[in-house]
């Protein structure tokens, strides 16, 4: 089974989040669903970078980050159906359109730690993992939700089928890319 984690594509809009607070508390949400306890942040789209104003390209999944996936406009109808299996899709307050991201409820503890290449920090005991260079899944990982977590990076990443992947390609361009691990 291919599994992948989403990138930025460098050329589409991004999404910011307007307080620094407010990402923190969705990157550390962890696997418990929040459904109406969540109170929507106000959210931006990025539509260019730098000094010399690079124009991006608009998007349906604008980047967000690697922890969670954002949708827009009519990727939301598209798309949730594909994504409700593994989650919830908490609405983000934003003026250019309507916005959620993707919050990974399912963890499932499918890493094979003696065959990925996993960095970890030195001086902290039980040894804090801070990078998996490259990642290796026990054979269970056929049986896997389509949008998942792993309890090793529970606030850095989130892991697509590739069967999934593969349908969110044929609604979606921009932002968001998906990049093969495994």
């Amino acid at each position: 089974m291919q599994i992948y984690t989403p990138q930025v594509s460098g050329y589409g809009d991004w999404v910011t989040l307007d307080d620094h607070n407010d990402r923190d508390r969705l990157r550390t949400l962890g696997c418990n669903r929040v459904d109406s306890d969540w109170v929507a942040p106000r959210a931006s789209l990025v539509r260019e970078i730098g000094e010399r104003e690079v124009p991006l390209v608009g998007s349906r999944m604008p980047w967000l980050s690697s922890w969670t996936l954002a949708l827009r406009d009519e990727a939301i109808d598209d798309i949730a159906p594909l994504l409700r299996a593994s989650g919830e899709l908490l609405p983000l307050s934003c003026p250019e359109g309507r916005l959620v991201a993707l919050h990974v409820t399912e963890v499932m503890d499918v890493l094979d730690e003696d065959g990925s290449t996993i960095i970890r920090h030195p001086e902290h005991i039980g040894g804090r993992i801070i990078t998996i260079e490259h990642y290796s899944f026990v054979e269970k990982i056929a049986t896997v939700p389509p949008v998942f977590n792993i309890p090793q990076q529970l606030e850095s990443v989130i892991f697509f089928r590739g069967d999934v992947v593969q349908k969110i390609n044929d609604f979606c361009y921009g932002g968001t890319v998906f990049e093969r691990v495994a």
